[in-house]
C-alpha cells in the first residue's frame, strides 16, 4: 500500500464479503491486463483484492507478447490497466473508470473518493516527471553493457513464455506484499 493509500488492498472490505446477502459477485473471473511497475495497475489490483473479486491477471509489461495481445483486444492500444468483464461485456482502460465500475457493479457501497481524486488529478501529474525517471530503473533498463542487457531480456522472455504458455498461474491472495 502506498503513502496516499494506507492499508488499501491488504484485506477484503467487510461490506464486500461474499458472506453478506445481496453482494453482487461475478459468475466468471474478470480479466485484468496489468504490469507490476505501474502505479495505476496497482491501484486496480488493490481494489480487486479489497472487493474480493476473482480475476485473471495477464501481465502485459513492455515487450511482452501479452502487450501485443492487448493491442489486438483493444484495436490498437496497449494501455494498462485494461479490464475485461466477461459477465457484463464491459471493456475499459483508465484506472479511475475501472475502479468506479468495480464499485458500481460489485460492491454494496462506494467509498468516498476525494483522496483518490486528489491523487489522480493533482498529485499524479505533479509526480509524472519522477515516474518517468523511475520507470526505467524499475524495469532494469539502465545497464552499462547494452548487449548483455538485451541477451538477459531475451532469455527471460523465452523462459516466461515457456512457463505461461503451458497453463495460467492461479494466485490466491488477500494481502499484498511490498516485495
Amino acid at each position: 500500500p502506498g503513502l496516499l493509500r494506507p492499508s488499501r488492498g491488504t484485506k477484503v472490505a467487510s461490506t464486500a464479503s461474499f458472506t453478506l446477502p445481496n453482494v453482487p459477485r461475478p459468475r466468471n473471473p474478470l480479466i485484468l491486463y496489468s504490469y507490476e511497475g505501474n502505479q495505476f495497475c496497482r491501484l486496480v489490483r488493490e481494489i480487486l483484492t479489497e472487493l474480493d473479486l476473482p480475476y485473471e491477471l495477464r501481465s502485459a509489461g513492455k515487450g511482452s507478447f501479452r502487450r501485443e495481445e492487448l493491442s489486438e483486444v483493444t484495436g490498437g492500444s496497449s494501455q494498462c490497466p485494461y479490464l475485461i468483464d466477461p459477465n457484463t461485456g464491459i471493456r475499459m482502460p483508465e484506472s479511475k473508470d475501472i475502479i468506479q465500475y468495480l464499485y458500481d457493479a460489485y460492491a454494496l457501497w462506494t467509498p468516498p473518493i476525494e483522496l483518490l481524486r486528489l491523487a489522480s488529478d493533482v498529485v499524479t501529474p505533479l509526480l509524472a516527471p519522477l515516474y518517468k525517471l523511475i520507470t526505467p530503473l524499475q524495469a532494469g533498463s539502465y545497464r552499462e553493457n547494452e548487449f548483455e542487457y538485451r541477451s538477459e531480456i531475451a532469455e527471460a522472455k523465452a523462459e516466461i513464455f515457456d512457463e505461461i504458455s503451458t497453463a495460467p498461474v492461479v494466485i490466491y491472495t488477500f494481502e499484498l506484499s511490498p516485495f
